[in-house]
């Protein structure tokens, strides 16, 4: 499996000064945040997911499930983009 640690890339907005990307390896952008803090819940919640953790898990906040969600999603697509198609004869 590829590395899914996230980067946190700046991109701020005017009235959003504090607004960061979140990337996987290869600068692929799969979210943007508020703020640092947004930022550190979802990149916790992100990790969780990769880890298997469950996403029901009590005193979870918002940005941490959505973290979750990214990930979850993210990893569906990697294994539907390695599955091969049977050829048929």
């Amino acid at each position: 499996m590829p590395d899914l640690t996230l980067t946190r890339v700046p991109a701020p907005l005017p009235g959003q000064p504090e607004r960061v990307g979140l990337a996987v390896l290869g600068g692929v952008i799969v979210a943007h945040v508020a703020s640092a803090h947004s930022a550190a819940l979802f990149e916790a919640g992100w990790q969780a997911r990769t880890e298997e953790q469950r996403r029901n898990q009590p005193g979870t906040l918002r940005q941490w499930r959505r973290g979750w969600d990214h990930a979850n999603t993210y990893l569906a697509h990697l294994v539907t983009a390695q599955v091969r198609w049977p050829v048929s004869a």
